[in-house]
């Protein structure tokens, strides 16, 4: 996690002032964190949405998608909370992949983009959980 933060730092500062390309932050466990870091916000507003059958975007596309340079110390902020809002203990470390893949998908509708997926360990709750053998 270290390692994503330092390289995602490292991405964001080296890109061009001008540089118009959008993004937005959405983690997983047993719940989809969304995180509106508007520039027009002082902190991170963390939505979260528990409904993994039914998705959907608790908010408009514009509070989540921003540019780096438009939303920088939003960004920042947030890459330094990123450690501690991924701590969960072991036992009860559950994940919706799928679920958090399909609503990244929602936020990408109608504008295209990528959606990059750091998973440590095995979907295990909503549509598309395994279950250990």
């Amino acid at each position: 996690l270290q390692a994503i933060k330092e390289s995602l730092s490292s991405i964001f500062r080296s890109l061009p002032e001008n540089c118009a390309t959008k993004f937005a932050f959405v983690t997983y466990g047993d719940s989809i964190q969304f995180y509106n870091i508007k520039a027009t916000r002082t902190t991170p507003q963390i939505l979260v949405m528990t409904d993994l059958e039914n998705g959907f975007l608790p908010g408009m596309r514009e509070d989540f998608l921003v540019t780096y340079h438009e939303s920088s110390s939003l960004v920042d902020k947030f890459l330094e909370m990123l450690p501690s809002l991924c701590q969960t203990e072991p036992s009860k470390e559950e994940t919706c992949t799928a679920a958090a893949i399909r609503t990244a998908g929602m936020l990408l509708k109608g504008v295209g983009g990528k959606a990059l997926i750091f998973q440590s360990s095995m979907p295990t709750k909503g549509p598309g959980a395994l279950i250990n053998r």
